[in-house]
Parts: C-alpha cells; sequence; structure tokens
C-alpha cells in the first residue's frame, strides 16, 4: 500500500505545525468542511493523517497505484485552507514541504491560498432592530438616502402585497392606510439614474 508522506511548517518562523488534517483524493474534489469526527464521504477519498511530531504527515493510501492526487489541508476550525495536485505516481509520494502562513491556518478570512485575506471590505456598519417596524422603515430610509447604488439581499419579500414603511408608524382607525412600498421606491430611485442591485429567494 503506496504511502503520501510530508511536513507543513509555518511560513513565518519555519516551525512544524501540529494538529492538522491532511486528506488525499484522487482526483479533483472539494471536501467543503470537515464533520466533528470523520472526513465527509467522497468516493475519491485515498485517506487522511493529522500532522504531529513537527508537522509531519503519512497517509497509507487506499489503492495499489496512485493516480492524480489532490492533497487538501484543514484548518483547526475544520474548513479546507490548502488544496494542491500532484502527478500520478507509481509508488510512494514525498509530498514538497508545505508553507502556511499564520492568516491560513488560524483565521476565518478566505485567502485562497495566498497569505492575505482576498476580496476583504472594510469600513462596514452593522444595526440590530428589534421588529420589522424599525427594521423595514429604516430599509426603506436607507435607500431613500443613498448616493452610489443600493445592492439588497432578502430571503423572503411579498411584492405588491405589503406596506414597508407606515406614515404615521400606527395608522389611525377608521382611515385609509399612507404607507411607502420598498419595491416602488426602487423603481423610482433606479430611474432616476441610481443602480439597483436584488437578490431574493424565489419561493
Amino acid at each position: 500500500m503506496p504511502t503520501i508522506s510530508g511536513q507543513i511548517v509555518a511560513k513565518e518562523t519555519g516551525n512544524g505545525i501540529d494538529g492538522l488534517v491532511v486528506a488525499a483524493f484522487a482526483q479533483v474534489v472539494w471536501p467543503f468542511a470537515l464533520s466533528d469526527v470523520d472526513l465527509p464521504d467522497a468516493d475519491y477519498l485515498l485517506g487522511s493523517a493529522s500532522t504531529s511530531g513537527g508537522g509531519g504527515f503519512s497517509i497509507n493510501a487506499s489503492a495499489s497505484q496512485l493516480p492524480n492526487i489532490q492533497l487538501s489541508v484543514f484548518s483547526p476550525y475544520k474548513r479546507v485552507i490548502l488544496s494542491a495536485l500532484q502527478p500520478r505516481s507509481a509508488g510512494d509520494i514525498h509530498w514538497p514541504k508545505i508553507s502556511l502562513s499564520q492568516n491560513q491556518v488560524e483565521g476565518w478570512l478566505a485567502t485562497q491560498g495566498s497569505d492575505s485575506p482576498v476580496r476583504l471590505s472594510q469600513g462596514n456598519h452593522i444595526e440590530f432592530f428589534p421588529d420589522n417596524v424599525t427594521a423595514w422603515a429604516a430599509l426603506v430610509g436607507a435607500v431613500e438616502k443613498a448616493t452610489t447604488s443600493v445592492q439588497l439581499i432578502q430571503y423572503y419579500w411579498d411584492i405588491t402585497n405589503t406596506f414597508e414603511r407606515f406614515n404615521p408608524t400606527m395608522p389611525p382607525i377608521g382611515q385609509p392606510t399612507k404607507a411607502d412600498r420598498l419595491e416602488l421606491l426602487l423603481v423610482v430611485r433606479n430611474r432616476n439614474g441610481l443602480p439597483v442591485r436584488s437578490v431574493i429567494s424565489p419561493s
């Protein structure tokens, strides 16, 4: 039974990194995450091992002859932090030394195999609202005040059948309700030149 071995070290210090899970696959696959115990149920999984003793790993592959190998490294948080390919081999494979930065091993930010986060936006603001009345009113107000664009992701939105902001907040009983509808406001803002992009659930 052939083996796949190698070492994973910290790019900043050169020291071995223990406690990572390394999995070998027989073709290009994408194991999105690890469960708490087992590797994902993949038909092409050849074997896996944890790094220890200075970042070393050794996988006993479940194949008499190794195909093209994809090696995937999982962080302690059980997410894929690196995937690399190795050509077909008739015997054992000693993988070239793998160097990982601290950002890749310990961070949650997407690095796509590099040392730094990619497509990282900064200066964002999150505000929490206690109920639908304040939340929808704030959303309508944000659309009214938008100056460059509106980009909206909404799971459910009952277009044409709901009001998003009442005026006044508590409509008088026995009088016609006055309110704003978000979809009409978005149409007006877009027709006046403001880019509007919206993603909503189809159901």
